[in-house]
């Protein structure tokens, strides 16, 4: 009992003493929200395709009805099938 509550005291006084980090505000003035892409719909990605001529060309399709393309590898996003009223998309060729 007595270990435990030693472990417990030292946990506490780490916590209250070490300092946090300070970040400088300045640097993120002027950064908005954007959609990512797949991560921004909540990260359920139910398929996936690569073009294997062009590996930097991506889809990903997602169990909310959205289909994306990614021309840079994974960096961007755009959605390609907003216009179509589907419940998932479950594969892709």
């Amino acid at each position: 009992m007595y270990k435990l509550l030693g472990y417990i005291t030292i946990c506490l006084l780490a916590i209250t003493t070490l300092p946090a980090q300070k970040i400088d505000t300045k640097l993120l003035h002027g950064m908005q929200a954007r959609n990512i892409g797949p991560g921004g719909m909540s990260g359920r990605v139910t398929a996936i395709d690569v073009n294997l001529s062009n590996p930097n060309i991506i889809y990903a399709g997602t169990a909310s009805g959205g289909l994306w393309k990614s021309e840079g590898g994974g960096v961007d996003w755009a959605p390609i099938f907003d216009s179509v009223k589907v419940a998932s998309i479950g594969a892709i060729a």
